[in-house]
């Protein structure tokens, strides 16, 4: 016999039974939408009348802080130079940490990075599944990762499943917790606030590069956004965030600034790049 799947009233009532037990709004929302799918798929199968209206949860997004492109080069400066590789990849490419954790030597090939996994758990030994979206997706390595796996990565590595960015104290992919200890020691070192990993990495990589000028579409790509939505979110975050717009790094060192001309070709986008030293083409429009 088909039955309905409840009523609106006592999903609402769940949904507050759940706050009552200290389950996030986020929490809540994702729960009922799972159970609206189960809903919705026993329905399909013909043994579920109907699939009641689901009660909305309300989600404050979180606005999080941003590090300055110039407050990021000091904090990725403050890390130690053997771990500073993982760093420079989420910093510099927008790379989630668990996708950084998952990179192997055989996934860098001829200036490209496939990141086609992540690690699924903060510990060494969590599985290695698919990417958050599912889809693999190849970025330009910029000139100052290049420089570092030059440096610290092995040529016969280069055809083996070795971690790209192993923990040089044991070899193995780093835990969660090993690189937000690094990530909050350099902060510290760099007289930086606290300012989690996430958001001092991808969050201010992203942003900073809206507020460049960077188009949403080019953007979008890059970071690996399924939903548009996604990626707008910065947009957000650009127009509200005191994120400074500085020149890169190779035009604030001393000697090296070049005619006003020059420098201008180099910026490639409003504000420049503050994530790549590339001098002939900066390394997001090389996906066009």
């Amino acid at each position: 016999m088909k039955s309905s799947g409840g009523s609106y009233g006592t999903l609402e009532d769940w949904s507050l039974w759940l706050a009552d037990r200290g389950q996030s709004p986020k929490s809540r929302r994702n729960f009922l939408g799972y159970f609206r799918t189960f809903l919705r798929w026993l329905h399909r199968r013909g043994e579920l009348r109907e699939v009641p209206e689901f009660p909305s949860v309300r989600v404050e997004e979180h606005d999080p802080k941003i590090l300055s492109s110039e407050a990021q080069w000091g904090v990725l400066e403050a890390i130690p130079e053997a771990d500073r590789g993982i760093f420079l990849a989420m910093a510099h490419l927008g790379i989630r940490p668990g996708e950084a954790r998952a990179l192997e030597v055989a996934d860098c090939h001829d200036g490209w990075l496939t990141v086609d996994k992540a690690v699924k758990g903060k510990t060494t030994s969590a599985p290695v599944r698919g990417t958050k979206t599912g889809k693999p997706k190849r970025l330009p390595i910029g000139e100052d990762l290049a420089e570092w796996i030059d440096e610290h990565v092995e040529p016969e590595d280069r055809l083996t499943r070795t971690p790209l960015f192993p923990n040089p104290r044991t070899g193995k992919r780093y835990a969660q917790k090993t690189l937000q200890a690094i990530w909050s020691k350099a902060l510290e070192k760099a007289r930086m606030p606290p300012i989690s990993l996430y958001e001092g990495t991808k969050h201010s990589f992203a942003t900073d590069a809206i507020r460049r000028g960077v188009s949403e579409r080019l953007l979008q790509k890059f970071l690996g956004h399924a939903n548009a939505e996604s990626t707008r979110r910065y947009a957000r975050l650009a127009d509200s965030a005191l994120v400074e717009v500085l020149p890169n790094r190779a035009w604030r060192q001393a000697g090296d600034k070049g005619s006003e001309k020059e420098a201008e070709q180099d910026r490639g986008v409003r504000g420049g790049p503050s994530w790549t030293r590339t001098r002939d083409l900066t390394v997001m429009s090389r996906l066009l």
